[in-house]
């Protein structure tokens, strides 16, 4: 197995956990994102054999294996949240891979969000430090993605709203009110700059997320106290 194929299977086992991610499987989710970051680091590193000695590894392709085999779905669609998280991973384009470090760069961005969102979905507040690490690591890559080819712009876009809305959520949510205002307003900066019609699907995410940004502003320090 070469680097592309390993490439190529970390695309094939995010896009599984979206999948399951989208039908409420949590757990097999968050299996199959951390099983795709142990694939892609063993790929950056230049190896040639998959790690199945890596628990994390072995369980997402077992994971990979049964749903190839086995490709319908008969569970419900999660249920709506009343909050503002946005909850959508987001795939990794299969059409468009290419060895480019910016590329990979962008595929690690985006599979780290996808890990951090299942751990801020959970019930309670027991993974949102590990989240808020993981969503910064992706943050910090994905602010240094240039230049990227013209049809992976979007995505980089939708990354890029998706991580400031939910690390302005969950820093409110722990409390840390500066912070979470900071990322709110970069998120409603960020969105006012962009250029996208508001028919497209991405321009529809633009507006509810810039609608978020109304329930994203933490309560003042009076209104704390």
């Amino acid at each position: 197995m070469n680097r592309s194929n390993m490439m190529k299977l970390t695309i094939d086992i995010n896009n599984l956990g979206v999948m399951l991610l989208y039908y409420g499987r949590d757990q097999e989710a968050f299996e199959m994102f951390t099983g795709a970051i142990q694939v892609m680091m063993h790929a950056s590193k230049g190896a040639l054999v998959l790690p199945m000695r890596d628990t994390r590894v072995s369980r997402a392709y077992r994971i990979l294996t049964k749903y190839q085999h086995n490709s319908s779905m008969h569970h419900q669609k999660r249920a709506e949240r009343d909050d503002v998280v946005f909850s959508q991973g987001i795939r990794l384009p299969e059409n468009i891979f290419h060895q480019s470090p910016v590329l990979c760069q962008l595929q690690s961005a985006i599979v780290l969000f996808n890990t951090a969102l299942t751990l801020q979905l959970q019930p309670g507040e027991k993974g949102f430090a590990r989240a808020d690490s993981l969503y910064r690591m992706s943050y910090d890559l994905a602010t240094v993605l240039h230049p990227l080819p013209d049809e992976v712009g979007s995505i980089e876009m939708l990354l890029l709203m998706g991580l400031l809305n939910n690390m302005s959520k969950l820093n409110n949510d722990l409390g840390n009110f500066t912070l979470a205002r900071t990322l709110c307003h970069s998120l409603s900066s960020f969105i006012s700059s962009l250029t996208v019609s508001t028919t497209s699907t991405l321009g529809k995410h633009m507006n509810r997320l810039l609608f978020n940004c109304l329930f994203l502003e933490p309560p003042t320090a009076a209104g704390a106290a």
